[in-house]
């Protein structure tokens, strides 16, 4: 029988996971992702994803790519290298050039690669859109980006990183305030979806500009702003925010009958109504109904993909397993089984064709079964398969799940016991 393409011998997985860390990060989210073997050093602030990183950067990207398009953006591909000239008609070039990669071309050309893409925004519309009746426009794109940060804590901050950054543009400032706010509802949602607690904290506008932006604040050891947030609502605050000084721990939250608490906070993900702060400077405008013309009205949306990794693992707080949660059918687990043997099961492949839509990992009995169960839990695999001791005996499936639960079921009965566990 042909082997289905989500099965993954553990054998042919080029990855190898580790008793101790070899990084020189003091991280504990660090030292994990790289004993799990879902990450590679670099040198500072550079990482590679490994087999498994990849995949699990991928099961994200899906995520928020799925859920923005079904909210009716459009993806695209804007190129990180950037001439200057965009970035001074901006006024951003003097600005941003401390963390931006600079460089000249052959012919002495000033260029940069983009920390972030609003006037690579205006270049790709602005001979496009001619009317009001051109907007509103949404686009997005999910790509790596590059900034001269100083590197910390992984995937934290590094020097190269996944970004999706998505913008809308609008005819009125109620079209985008209307964007907005369905944008806060599309991060609640995907952050929901990935199991990660986040706050949400009014923020400074900073080099971006704008009326007002927003910052979802993930708590977790890792974060390096000081976070008061309520447990019983999304309020909070960070340190950077002038209002900051204005609670305390074990306030009242302004919001609810919640405490605040004191954490530290990783930013992943934030929004920035622009207004025409752009258009206005970059000559962005468009016809009006009336027959005058005005600069277009944009927001911008940002959330990072590889970050999310890291602190998801991070506020999972376990020293030895990366512990994904499983939301609804959906997890950042790169498998979301495996199978755990002492001896190889002669219809082993028979029994997994009734599960082969599942992502598996398949232990083949080259591993002790306690290596089995101690890499499979340092990946942090959601539901395992056990073919030993009791299979041997009751010739029944054992189901370990990732909630501590185990459940026993015949081989007959495993597609709908699969199904109903990620249904």
């Amino acid at each position: 029988m042909k082997q289905s393409k989500n099965i993954i011998k553990r054998r042919n997985l080029p990855v190898k996971t580790r008793k101790k860390s070899t990084s020189v990060s003091n991280s504990r989210s660090t030292k994990l992702l790289d004993r799990a073997g879902y990450i590679s050093d670099f040198g500072s602030g550079l990482y590679g994803l490994t087999a498994l990183g990849q995949e699990t950067r991928k099961r994200i990207e899906d995520l928020v790519r799925n859920k923005h398009l079904k909210s009716g953006f459009h993806e695209v591909s804007i190129p990180s290298l950037q001439y200057s000239q965009d970035w001074k008609e901006s006024g951003r070039w003097e600005k941003f050039e401390g963390e931006m990669f600079t460089l000249e071309n052959r012919d002495d050309t000033e260029m940069c690669l983009a920390p972030t893409h609003e006037e690579g925004v205006v270049r790709m519309f602005r001979n496009t859109v001619r009317s009001y009746k051109d907007l509103p426009i949404t686009i997005f794109q999910i790509k790596e980006k590059h900034r001269d940060d100083k590197a910390r804590e992984g995937l934290l901050r590094g020097k190269e990183f996944v970004m999706k950054d998505a913008y809308s543009m609008h005819a009125s400032e109620q079209s985008m305030q209307s964007k907005y706010e369905e944008v806060k509802n599309i991060y609640r949602d995907i952050f929901s979806t990935i199991g990660l607690e986040v706050a949400e904290v009014d923020a400074d506008v900073g080099v971006m500009g704008g009326s007002n932006s927003m910052e979802f604040v993930a708590p977790s050891q890792i974060g390096d702003d000081n976070l008061l947030h309520c447990n019983n609502c999304r309020f909070g605050v960070t340190d950077e925010h002038e209002s900051y000084s204005e609670f305390d721990t074990n306030d009242n939250c302004p919001e609810c009958d919640g405490e605040l608490h004191l954490d530290n906070g990783v930013e992943v993900g934030h929004i920035f109504a622009l207004g025409q702060r752009y258009s206005s400077s970059m000559d962005f405008n468009f016809d009006t109904e009336t027959g005058g013309d005005e600069n277009v009205y944009m927001a911008s949306y940002g959330i990072g993909i590889t970050r999310l990794i890291q602190t998801t693992v991070d506020q999972n707080n376990s020293e030895n397993s990366c512990k994904w949660t499983v939301n609804q059918g959906f997890t950042l687990s790169p498998f979301d089984i495996c199978v755990i043997q002492d001896e190889e099961v002669d219809n082993i492949n028979e029994m997994l064709a009734d599960v082969s839509d599942k992502r598996t990992l398949l232990y083949e009995g080259n591993k002790s079964i306690g290596e089995q169960f101690s890499e499979s839990d340092l990946i942090g695999v959601p539901v395992k398969l056990i073919f030993a001791n009791h299979w041997r005996s009751n010739n029944e499936v054992e189901i370990e799940l990732y909630n501590d639960k185990t459940i026993y079921c015949d081989p007959e009965d495993l597609k709908s016991e699969i199904n109903s566990i990620w249904s």
